[in-house]
């Protein structure tokens, strides 16, 4: 009784681990076909303390640009950071301008390691947008499907913005894991004094 205990116990705290690591949020911005149109639609929150601010912007366009990792989302003035490392592209597509926006403003230039928020933004705050693409598909736009990770930032300030375009399929987040970890572990006990109940029985 005492083992199993200690098993079940450790799965908790392993639980609690997980879910402590996965608490910051990166900011997700999915590309996905709908209908006839492509819709960007990004939300999740960013830690800007490690960045360099690089200046505002009054009045930014909102589009997408294949060939240089960029693509903007929402609306209003912004401010840009500098030092984000990931992929210089993520697709041959030129400049496309967004039918409509919505939202708050952000966005990513990958070619130049630049991340866009609001003019303002407080870090760690939440933010939500939509970019809409009329009569076109993603590889009208020159995107190319697959999932581009933008990071920056050390340690406890680390952070990240994930582009996905298209279908991808989700990697199981911590907290998944932990779950599952749990579950198992729950499955091994109840075995465990199922066995030691037929044992006394006997």
């Amino acid at each position: 009784m005492r083992h199993s205990t200690k098993l079940l116990a450790a799965a908790l705290l392993g639980f609690a681990a997980l879910s402590t690591t996965s608490a910051k949020a990166e900011l997700v911005i999915d590309i996905t076909q709908q209908g006839s149109n492509v819709v960007a639609t990004g939300f999740g929150t960013l830690d800007t303390t490690d960045l360099t601010a690089g200046g505002n912007n009054p009045g930014p366009l909102t589009f997408v640009e294949g060939n240089l990792a960029a693509i903007n989302i929402g609306s209003g003035a912004s401010t840009a950071f500098s030092s984000v490392s990931g992929p210089a592209s993520f697709g041959s597509g030129n400049f496309f301008s967004a039918s409509s926006s919505s939202g708050s403003f952000f966005g990513i230039s990958g070619s130049d390691g630049l991340l866009l928020v609001p003019q303002g933004y407080t870090s760690g705050s939440f933010l939500s947008g939509t970019d809409t693409f009329d009569s076109t598909t993603i590889a009208g736009l020159g995107l190319t499907p697959g999932s581009y990770t933008y990071t920056w930032g050390t340690g406890p300030d680390a952070d990240s913005l994930v582009v996905n375009i298209g279908s991808v399929s989700p990697v199981p987040e911590a907290t998944t894991w932990a779950m599952m970890l749990l579950g198992f572990a729950g499955v091994g006990f109840m075995a465990y004094r199922k066995r030691k109940g037929a044992m006394i029985a006997v």
